[in-house]
């Protein structure tokens, strides 16, 4: 990891290519089915997704009450809706979708990622750059954010045969369910942290905290989803939660957690996430069907990098503070990729059927991969410009 980290390009493409280089395309050393294999593929994401959420919770030690936090909250609820909305109006017109078909699309094409987007993150809980905070935050917050709106295309194309219900996605699907999701990750974070208090003073027991702060991991997530709220965001809010307590409490670090326990439980879940990012990415490549692209992907994925996103952000920042560079910045690195990922499977395996299910599928991936591209060679060379220049 560290020689990839030396190489003017991310590690994300390095790893993009060996996935195409082992794939069908290549020596045909591996070969997976974007269809036959949709459930292991649906997993695989879904796994990396949880573990980087969390990661991107614990790194995040700025307090809530700080205005700061307005930029994020606001790109992943403002900024995210116009980019459905467009990707929408695109998916129609220029790919013939029906509406619900264009609103699933968008969900699942709007939310940036926090797994590929590591040279833009949060590197550690004291990194309290603008722009990284914004761009680790919005991500950790808009892939929860954006599964109501998945919800709402599946809906809408009657997907698993139910019948749509406005008032049913208003009160359970968007209300409910990401209410129940906070109320879960926030609960289960605050009774870890005592709970890893308990066994210190009563059990002496050191290794146990970290166990029991990585097994909150699961138990947020799998109870969110059994009380029908979103997963996603009960990870994010409990390492979140963590991690503010650890702010809170006077002397936290060193009267509730032994070895600073949110930060030996970040540096595991670093290496939880490296491992799975390598397994999604090099899955995306061995996914890649390079005869079935058509030049109306290419232009659908420009227009989304270049024209949506930007005119995205910029109406959600539009009262922020923030220096007009870095808002420029912003608008660039919206690094589409694993959440994306999940989100196409988790349709594809609760009824998406239409005509177009393969063009979903495609079109997806090859936005994932022409981003990964464009990011991937890019960010490097202007985060090194920009730390130059100032």
């Amino acid at each position: 990891h560290g020689l990839l980290k030396s190489l003017p390009i991310t590690s994300s493409v390095i790893y993009l290519l060996f996935g195409i280089a082992i794939g069908d395309h290549g020596f045909g050393i591996i070969q997976i089915h974007y269809l036959e294999d949709a459930k292991i593929i649906e997993v695989i994401a879904e796994i990396t997704v949880i573990i980087s959420l969390f990661t991107v919770g614990l790194k995040l030690r700025l307090p809530l009450k700080d205005g700061r936090w307005l930029v994020p909250i606001s790109l992943a609820t403002v900024s995210m809706l116009i980019t459905i909305f467009f990707l929408t109006i695109l998916s129609h017109y220029l790919l013939g979708f029906s509406w619900g078909e264009g609103i699933l699309l968008g969900a699942i094409l709007a939310p940036t990622d926090p797994v590929l987007a590591s040279d833009v993150q949060v590197q550690h809980p004291g990194d309290h750059d603008p722009l990284k905070f914004a761009l680790t935050s919005e991500g950790g917050i808009n892939d929860g954010t954006a599964f109501p709106f998945v919800m709402l295309g599946l809906g809408l194309l009657g997907a698993e045969g139910k019948q749509w219900n406005f008032f049913n996605w208003l009160t359970v699907d968007l209300l409910w369910a990401v209410v129940c999701g906070f109320a879960v990750g926030m609960t289960a974070g605050l009774v870890i942290s005592r709970l890893a208090n308990f066994v210190r003073d009563i059990k002496k027991s050191y290794y146990l905290e970290d166990f029991l702060t990585i097994s909150s991991i699961a138990i947020s997530y799998g109870v969110a989803i059994q009380l029908k709220g979103y997963g996603f965001l009960a990870v994010f809010a409990n390492a979140l939660t963590i991690r503010q307590i650890e702010l809170k409490e006077t002397g936290v670090v060193k009267r509730i957690f032994k070895r600073e326990l949110p930060d030996d439980v970040l540096s595991f879940n670093e290496q939880l996430e490296r491992i799975f990012e390598v397994v999604s990415v090099v899955t995306i490549g061995l996914l890649i069907d390079f005869h079935s692209f058509k030049w109306s992907y290419l232009l659908f994925a420009l227009v989304l990098f270049f024209v949506i996103r930007p005119l995205a952000t910029m109406t959600g920042m539009m009262k922020s503070s923030m220096t007009l560079k870095h808002k420029g910045l912003i608008s660039f690195f919206g690094i589409r990729g694993i959440g994306s990922l999940y989100y196409l499977y988790y349709a594809l395996n609760h009824g998406l059927k239409t005509d177009h299910s393969i063009v979903f599928i495609q079109l997806t991936l090859w936005t994932i991969l022409l981003s990964i591209f464009c990011h991937g060679i890019a960010v490097k060379p202007i985060l090194k410009a920009t730390k130059t220049h100032n």
